[in-house]
């Protein structure tokens, strides 16, 4: 299985990467990208199974990437990962078919 991991700030995008096992979940392969232009290049040449998205990034916003992702490929499954619990941000996300919404700073052990 394949992971992407998206989030213009490569801090935060680098502890996602590191402090998951995400082989411990079956993912053979974590992509990262900064931005949704970059994670729309991965997707077109291949897909994943699941996406963490930042909302708010440079150009185009998380919520309407997650919107092509399940416009492309319904199957694959999306969780947003910000620091904003705005209710709008959320009614949008679930609209779009988000599996779950976390909050940043990132609880590890709830992620786990």
């Amino acid at each position: 299985m394949r992971i992407l991991l998206i989030d213009d700030e490569i801090v935060a995008l680098d502890a996602l990467k590191k402090r998951v096992d995400w082989v411990k979940y079956g993912f053979s392969e974590v992509l990262t990208a900064q931005d949704a232009a970059t994670a729309r290049a991965f997707l077109e040449k291949d897909r994943v199974d699941l996406v963490l998205c930042d909302i708010e990034m440079p150009g185009e916003d998380g919520l309407s990437f997650v919107e092509y992702v399940k416009t492309k490929d319904p199957a694959t499954e999306c969780i947003m990962v910000t620091c904003h619990a705005d209710f709008n941000y959320i009614k949008k996300a679930m609209k779009f078919g988000v599996k779950d919404y976390i909050l940043k700073p990132i609880d590890y052990e709830e992620l786990d």
